[in-house]
């Protein structure tokens, strides 16, 4: 795995979806045509698009809006 992709996961991780972060982020990853042990800068815009509008029923909207905008800047 590829630091981005672990610096994803580990943002990830610091939510309540922590025991299933690494299945969600994979199955977004595997959706989108992604590879998941080698997400690349080019990858996050359309990885937070996703995550975006999956992670509020997890963890709610303004969690999940402070989650993808940390994720976003990790492309930036």
């Amino acid at each position: 795995m590829n630091a981005l992709s672990r610096r994803i996961l580990k943002i990830l991780e610091e939510t309540p979806i922590k025991p299933v972060s690494e299945h969600l982020l994979r199955k977004q990853c595997s959706d989108l045509g992604i590879e998941f042990e080698n997400i690349r800068n080019e990858d996050i815009p359309m990885l937070a698009e996703r995550l975006s509008k999956i992670l509020p029923f997890f963890i709610g909207n303004s969690r999940a809006e402070e989650v993808v905008g940390k994720i976003k800047k990790l492309g930036g």
